[in-house]
């Protein structure tokens, strides 16, 4: 999964493009777009990801579309077991994962924390990161 962040001077916040193999599906509830500029969107989304670019990224564009990137900064802030859990260790950790096994486990923070049973408690971020459980 490979997600882009589109920013424009002409809408306030920001629109996600997450492309799944072949599928794009636009995120605009960060946003203030119009429904003719969704529309614009969609319609460039159907070009593919190398036409965004080029449109967006373009000379004479007010826009910027470009990969969203996941560091450990975005994975530390969004786990939020900062009491519990060792910066050091998790970031040591993350460090030595190959780039598209951070962006799954970025990802699939959500559905962990939605499957864990209530009173019970989360891994820790480290302990999270070992056990791979974006994976099963």
């Amino acid at each position: 999964m490979e997600q882009y962040i589109l920013i424009s001077e002409a809408f306030m916040g920001k629109v996600i493009v997450t492309k799944d193999g072949n599928n794009l599906q636009a995120n605009f509830t960060e946003s203030n777009v119009t429904v003719g500029q969704q529309k614009f969107v969609l319609s460039m989304m159907q070009q593919g990801i190398p036409a965004m670019m080029e449109h967006f990224n373009g000379p004479n564009s007010d826009s910027k579309f470009e990969k969203l990137v996941v560091d450990f900064e975005m994975f530390w802030n969004r786990y939020d077991d900062k009491l519990n859990s060792s910066r050091k260790k998790t970031q040591a950790k993350w460090e030595k994962m190959p780039v598209d096994e951070r962006t799954k486990a970025f990802y699939f923070i959500g559905k962990y924390f939605a499957s864990i049973p209530a009173g019970t408690r989360k891994k820790y971020a480290e302990t999270y990161l070992n056990a791979e459980l974006w994976n099963n």
